[in-house]
């Protein structure tokens, strides 16, 4: 008896179902292999995927998903920010250039003594 490997890839796609079924499919292609699950999260905008099957099929079947995601998927956004920096430093830049888009919250002339 040949032994069940489980594979769970996450692919950077949660909102576009129709991309999210391609990269599904291509691995679903794969004989010796069932796709347990399909999690797509529209708000991480991260879709995982449970594989169970053989292992030579499991290792083509995620194969495929990579393959076909690299060429569907728009990966651009996330070279514009360094890899270095930390999950925690990207909510941080956030939060700073949010912040720095809003007015002040006391008008300038007012802070100048214009009115006294």
């Amino acid at each position: 008896m040949e032994k069940l490997v489980e594979c769970v890839p996450n692919f950077s796609e949660g909102r576009d179902q129709s991309k999210i079924d391609e990269i599904v499919d291509h691995m679903n292609t794969v004989s010796q292999v069932t796709v347990l699950d399909v999690d797509p999260g529209f708000d991480t905008n991260r879709t995982v995927v449970t594989l169970v099957g053989s292992t030579g099929a499991i290792a083509e079947a995620a194969f495929k998903g990579i393959k076909r995601a690299a060429e569907i998927l728009d990966m651009t956004i996330y070279e514009l920010m360094p890899e270095y920096i930390t999950n925690q430093q990207r909510v941080d830049k956030l939060f700073i250039d949010i912040y720095n888009l809003l007015p002040p919250s006391t008008p300038e002339f007012l802070e100048s003594g214009f009115l006294s």
